[in-house]
């Protein structure tokens, strides 16, 4: 891959799809043709079992980020509403990204943006 662009890590089954998530962290728009290579496929072989995302965890186990959110946030919440937001951020810690590279995709919600009789135009971000 060029430099200025960002490839995420990803761990799958064999014989799985592998999601390969992409960052342009250059200024210049980047184009991506069929049979670009984007990063290099490695056999794993043991894995230390930990704890999915979604299993109960003790607070102790909450993710750093997390469990800074939520120390953040006592002092405006009761006692009651402390715990539904730790039960919330163990039951659904797969949502929160870790960092600013960790990127997620759905397919749930489309969007259309109405341009009329106009064609789409693409433009580079701008401060």
């Amino acid at each position: 891959m060029n430099e200025g662009t960002l490839t995420a890590r990803t761990m799958v089954r064999p014989r799985e799809i592998v999601p390969v998530r992409l960052m342009n962290v250059s200024e210049e728009s980047k184009v991506l043709h069929t049979g670009t290579v984007v990063g290099q496929l490695t056999e794993i072989g043991e894995i230390q079992k930990k704890p999915l995302s979604g299993d109960k965890l003790p607070f102790k186990e909450l993710r750093k980020d997390l469990a800074d959110l939520l120390r953040k946030s006592e002092c405006e919440l009761t006692p009651e509403q402390r715990q539904k937001a730790k039960e919330f951020l163990i039951k659904y810690t797969s949502l929160f990204a870790e960092n600013n590279f960790d990127f997620g995709r759905t397919g749930i919600v489309k969007h259309h943006i109405e341009t009329g009789d106009s064609r789409p135009i693409k433009q580079l971000f701008y401060k």
